[in-house]
């Protein structure tokens, strides 16, 4: 089970604006029969968000395009892990100990001026109080997208990489061997649903995808 605890300011906000703070992300683990469950720290990482004060409470917005915190559970022990942006990989065992870092040199996406509209489109409709938060969080956005969108460990110890896509864009994945090996990319015909990474058992990749009509199957 992952848990993770955020360390930010003392006080809750009293203003609009940016807020930043930190959080680490661990695993909690029940050995079984009895005895008392440890955790395995993953890392540090930090968080970005704006916030919008009202009379009432108060609304946090995402800023797009920020790296976060990836992971993905080896089933014969230890972790991947990756803050997605720059191209950069960490294996651990079960312990948390660093076994392997990945480096890669696939240079970074710029954030576009169509990046931009895009997001202004998206948030058009709904609360115009939200909506006002949404475009200051908009001007907070970096000049670079992350490098890596998801990451995965199949049945057979291999990393697969999700590259960054935009939507409409099929992903492409990089796959690498336990010991860090590069044994080549793919791109898949259909984009998988961004809440359920795939999964790879048995030389088959496994996704939830969605129709023309938004159906998902």
């Amino acid at each position: 089970m992952s848990h993770s605890i955020a360390e930010g300011p003392e006080s809750l906000p009293t203003q609009s604006g940016l807020v930043e703070s930190s959080a680490r992300l661990f695993y909690k683990r029940d050995p079984g029969e009895g005895l008392d469950p440890d955790s395995v720290v993953l890392g540090d990482f930090s968080v970005r968000v704006y916030v919008t004060v009202y009379a009432e409470g108060w609304l946090n917005h995402r800023i797009p395009y920020q790296p976060r915190p990836l992971h993905a559970i080896d089933r014969h022990g230890g972790f991947c892990r990756t803050y997605s942006r720059p191209y950069s990989l960490a294996y651990s065992n079960d312990q948390g100990d660093t076994l392997l870092v990945l480096d890669a040199g696939v240079p970074l996406q710029p954030v576009t001026a169509e990046d931009h509209e895009r997001h202004l489109a998206r948030i058009q409709d709904g609360d115009p109080r939200a909506r006002a938060g949404n475009e200051e969080a908009l001007k907070l956005v970096g000049d670079l997208k992350p490098a890596i969108q998801n990451i995965l460990v199949d049945d057979e110890r291999r990393l697969w990489v999700r590259r960054w896509s935009d939507p409409g864009e099929l992903p492409v994945f990089d796959v690498f061997s336990h010991e860090g090996a590069h044994l080549g990319s793919l791109q898949t015909p259909f984009e998988p649903a961004t809440a359920i990474p795939p999964v790879v058992r048995f030389g088959y990749l496994y996704a939830v995808v969605r129709d023309d009509l938004d159906v998902p199957y």
